[in-house]
């Protein structure tokens, strides 16, 4: 029994050890998210807000891009 106790305690040590090693990771993947998404919203913003400075739609459509 005592090497059934042993057993189960080992195996839910190395559950624990498996998450505790996995959470860091996922964290660090879902801030650099975050992070990337802010930075293309950003860079989104400022190339629209470059591109209607230069009315850059009617220039287009003057050498004829639709």
């Amino acid at each position: 029994m005592q090497e059934f106790d042993r057993a189960l305690r080992l195996a839910g040590m190395r559950i624990v050890d498996g998450v505790a090693n996995f959470l860091p990771g996922a964290l660090v993947l879902l801030v650099l998210l975050a992070g990337a998404l802010v930075l293309a919203w950003l860079v989104r913003y400022a190339l629209l807000r470059a591109l209607r400075g230069l009315d850059f739609d009617r220039r287009a459509e003057q050498l004829g891009i639709p």
